[in-house]
C-alpha cells in the first residue's frame, strides 16, 4: 500500500475514534517520529513473538 493510500485510510478511521483515544494516538505518533526503522522494526518482531508464543512463554514462567 502506498503512503499516500495509507495516510487516507489513517484518516478516514480517526474521523471516527473518540477524543480521548485521539490524545493517545498522537502522543504515539509523536514517539515513533524519534524512532530508528531498525528500532521500529525490533519492536514490532519481539510483540510478533509475544503475542504468537504467549502460552510458551507461560509454561516457561511457572
Amino acid at each position: 500500500m502506498s503512503k499516500e493510500k495509507i495516510i487516507k485510510e489513517i484518516q478516514k478511521e480517526i474521523e471516527e475514534v473518540p477524543e480521548p483515544v485521539l490524545e493517545d494516538i498522537l502522543k504515539l505518533l509523536k514517539e515513533y517520529k524519534n524512532y530508528s526503522s531498525d528500532s521500529i522494526r525490533l519492536s514490532r518482531n519481539l510483540q510478533k513473538i509475544l503475542e504468537e508464543d504467549n502460552a510458551l512463554l507461560q509454561k516457561l514462567a511457572e
